[in-house]
């Protein structure tokens, strides 16, 4: 979903459905992790894992169809959210 991944646009405005808005938690439920904690670590070791559409302080939300696409990518089970 991100438009231009390299850089932030002030002016940009993207509607997205809330529902499709995932926190670390429902990231790692999708990709079948056991752990939040975990997202962390994917976002250090895969350079193409999707970046987050929202990152403001603590709030850190994934949107649904990007992280399925990599899931995909990768061979990893893509399980609902819970």
């Amino acid at each position: 979903m991100r438009l231009y991944p390299d850089r932030q646009l002030a002016w940009a405005t993207v509607i997205v459905d809330t529902d499709d808005l995932l926190n670390a938690r429902e990231v790692a439920a999708v990709l079948g992790l056991a752990h939040r904690e975990a997202i962390a670590t994917y976002r250090r070791r895969y350079p193409d894992f999707p970046a987050p559409v929202i990152a403001k302080g603590t709030c850190v939300l994934w949107h649904l169809p990007d992280v399925e696409a990599w899931a995909r990518a990768r061979g990893r089970s893509s399980a609902s959210p819970q």
